[in-house]
């Protein structure tokens, strides 16, 4: 979608704006990596929560240094991020556009997995509790969730079940030692 399109867009899931590139870029790496570890997505910064364009003070070329190497400090595994420069409506816009990544999940470095991971819930980014980490590193081992093993169950040997006599009745053999068997065939527990 071209950034003339995602403007008129609502924030969301995959879109994220900025008035400008706060001086403490911790919001905006959370948004990267919450777009790494879910669809992908784009921030564009010089557009306000209102879909207003504002367009950026600074260079864009330092806006990019600046971003790639927090990114590249920050986040581990480096996220897919590509800049791309924009102008809408006479000002000039920066477009971050983040593809969903192969190598969840993806965390701010200083926090570690546990407490960095960020996950897309609406138009918030949200730390991914155990469950939504577990699914994540499922998702970066390119495994589903009913493909792991469960290693806590033990297998028992079991007898065979026998045959039944044309007559209807077990063998004598079938029942353990502490069962009585009628006449008739049917098991009585002692």
């Amino acid at each position: 979608m071209d950034t003339e399109q995602l403007i008129k867009s609502s924030e969301g899931r995959t879109l994220e704006f900025k008035r400008e590139l706060p001086a403490r870029l911790d919001h905006v790496l959370r948004t990267i990596v919450a777009f790494s570890n879910g669809s992908g997505g784009d921030v564009i910064i010089g557009v306000d929560d209102e879909r207003n364009v504002l367009g950026i003070d600074q260079d864009p070329l330092e806006v990019e240094e600046r971003l790639a190497s927090s990114i590249h400090d920050s986040i581990a595994p480096m996220p897919g991020v590509y800049f791309q420069t924009v102008i809408s409506q006479g000002k000039i816009l920066f477009r971050i556009k983040v593809l969903p990544g192969p190598n969840k999940p993806y965390y701010i470095r200083s926090k570690g997995p546990e407490a960095g991971s960020y996950v897309r819930v609406g138009a918030t980014n949200r730390v991914a509790d155990q469950w939504l980490l577990e699914d994540l590193q499922r998702q970066g081992h390119n495994k589903g969730f009913d493909e792991e093993l469960e290693t806590s169950f033990t297998c028992e040997a079991r007898t065979p079940r026998p045959r039944i006599s044309r007559s209807g009745q077990f063998p004598e053999s079938y029942f353990p030692p502490s069962t009585i068997v009628p006449a008739n065939g049917t098991k009585v527990p002692v």
